[in-house]
């Protein structure tokens, strides 16, 4: 099956949610909240040189998630001119084939170790940090369960 894409900015967002997971997202923001509130009861009732630290300290976790991986993805995202370039993508029972203007390859299906799905996207991980995305828009409807049936018959899903 076939499928031809560029991936946007919201594929790579929507990749890098899937892939840092919500677990860490969620416990970043109680910790920040926490030491905010402990931040202020400090202040107000001990002195504000102690409860100023912590109080930045807890801004600075509930900010990592909210705002500054975000920016720091999108900063990503512009310094790879690869990712918003045309791509041709050609799943075989064999393996993949991704035609690009940077290039052009084949990989066999033992180069990945496994899969994900998300809403709008396939993963394919070829190790704990490096995947590649696939959006499901660049399928036909009726291949993208083709392509889903695929990928189970020859990868772990995560």
């Amino acid at each position: 099956m076939e499928a031809r894409f560029a991936c946007t900015l919201e594929d790579y967002l929507e990749a890098q949610r899937a892939y840092k997971g919500t677990f860490s997202r969620y416990f970043f923001i109680v910790l920040g909240v926490t030491a905010l509130v402990f931040a202020v009861f400090v202040a107000l009732t001990l002195t504000w040189t102690v409860g100023l630290p912590v109080g930045l300290a807890g801004l600075y976790c509930v900010l990592l998630p909210t705002v500054v991986l975000p920016l720091y993805c999108k900063r990503d995202f512009h310094r790879h001119p690869g990712f918003i370039e045309e791509t041709l993508f050609l799943a075989k029972e064999e393996g993949l084939r991704v035609e690009a203007g940077t290039g052009h390859g084949e990989v066999n299906w033992s180069a990945f170790t496994k899969y994900q799905e998300t809403p709008n996207l396939f993963i394919l991980y070829m190790g704990a940090r490096l995947f590649r995305i696939v959006p499901k828009r660049a399928f036909a409807p009726h291949d993208v369960d083709e392509f889903r049936n695929l990928l189970a018959r020859h990868l772990v899903r995560k």
